[in-house]
């Protein structure tokens, strides 16, 4: 296999340079599913919840960030984004999994992706299945 490598690197032969690589993840995300002790249940849903307010705060920043000229419907998709992350299914159903069985919040925000991707991907319109992509994206 041949890998073709742009950046800054320290050249030690010929075809070889030894230096920082950046690998480029191009499928769905992963987490590792992990469970904790009943004791850690709650700091652990603390920790949910502040992720889902710092993702917030950063599509918010984003949006703040986009110029006045920009059309109105780039606004709107990172609003419809904010929407979602602040729905139930995403901000409130993982802290039941954390409650219930246990999980890490990475886990339990993996366990509720898979469900609501598979839900999308059951469905028989086409635009509606390629929504899934959008609950990657947030």
């Amino acid at each position: 296999m041949t890998v073709a490598c742009t950046g800054i690197g320290v050249p030690s032969g010929a075809d070889i340079a030894i230096g920082l690589a950046y690998r480029l993840h191009r499928g769905p995300v992963q987490a590792a599913i992990g469970r904790i002790s009943p004791d850690e249940v709650q700091p652990e849903i603390e920790r949910f919840r502040h992720a889902v307010t710092s993702a917030a705060a950063q599509l918010r920043a984003i949006r703040d960030q986009i110029p006045g000229a920009t059309p109105a419907d780039i606004r709107e998709f990172i609003d419809a984004h904010l929407l979602m992350l602040e729905d139930r299914a995403i901000a409130e159903t993982p802290i039941e999994l954390i409650r219930t069985q246990y999980y890490r919040a990475e886990s339990a925000l993996q366990v509720q992706r898979d469900a609501l991707v598979r839900v999308f991907e059951d469905m028989d319109d086409a635009y509606l299945s390629t929504r899934k992509d959008d609950v990657d994206q947030v």
